[in-house]
């Protein structure tokens, strides 16, 4: 039995190391998203020359069914004697909506491109302000060994409460992050298709599903600075226990919002 412990503990102990390691820079990497995430996987292979042409192919071929089914549905209302739209007003549209399609992994590339600078001008400024590194180095001194984390009475309960919560914190992140990366990469790859949405009125609620995911996502980035602003200031302050468990409440609320689908939902 007390084999199986030590090794449960030599366990614990790398499972440990390794977030002290290598869980900061990870999550200070996977929590940026910059105009570079189009020279990574997948988002490279979409963007080389067969593949993007396949992919303009196949968005060609929707359009063109989309023309015939307005074309058909002309035809039968001329029979039916059932009103349609503008058929000059239809053409403008489908080629307005079918050059923003047909451009919308650049539109896309632009709208990250300008989030990622607004977001670190805000961090640039915090950082001038408060004289620190704002990014999540700031936990690092805060998980203690192994052996500390088990004797919360030593260490006066609430250290060791401490360190709990911040493991938990950053498994989280790297959670959280790790899925909102996933989640942009299929918003850019799936937005060509998306933009056709907005040909039909019936159809544009999905167009402004995905907008609000794909948007919201990305501020999240603005506001995770400013989440962590207030315990990297305070680290060294009484309060900064509090403030802390109260940035993981806030980031877990955050959380929670990217996984209500019923609030992208909503117009």
């Amino acid at each position: 039995m007390e084999k199986i412990l030590d090794n449960l503990n030599n366990i614990l102990n790398i499972f440990y190391s390794s977030i002290k390691s290598q869980g900061y820079d990870f999550i200070n990497k996977i929590s940026i998203i910059s105009p570079e995430i189009f020279e990574k996987e997948p988002l490279k292979s979409i963007f080389i020359s067969k593949n993007f042409n396949n992919m303009i192919l196949i968005l060609n071929v929707i359009i063109s069914g989309i023309i015939l089914y307005y074309v058909f549905k002309s035809i039968i209302s001329l029979y039916s004697s059932t009103s349609i739209n503008n058929i000059y007003y239809f053409i403008i549209k489908i080629i307005i909506i079918s050059i923003i399609s047909s451009n919308s992994l650049y539109i896309c590339k632009e709208v990250i491109n300008i989030n990622y600078v607004f977001s670190d001008t805000i961090k640039t400024f915090l950082e001038e302000v408060s004289n620190k590194k704002i990014d999540y180095s700031f936990l690092e001194d805060d998980i203690s060994t192994l052996d500390d984390f088990f004797n919360l009475a030593d260490k006066g309960g609430i250290n060791g409460l401490k360190d709990m919560i911040i493991c938990i914190y950053i498994l989280a992140l790297i959670i959280f992050f790790s899925i909102r990366y996933v989640v942009i990469n299929l918003c850019i790859i799936i937005s060509p298709f998306i933009f056709l949405c907005l040909v039909s009125n019936k159809s544009k609620f999905i167009f402004y599903f995905w907008l609000k995911i794909f948007v919201f996502n990305l501020i999240i980035q603005i506001v995770n600075y400013i989440v962590i602003y207030v315990p990297v200031v305070s680290k060294k302050e009484d309060v900064y226990i509090p403030i802390l468990i109260g940035s993981v409440i806030i980031m877990f609320k955050i959380c929670q919002v990217v996984g209500d689908l019923k609030l992208y939902g909503k117009n």
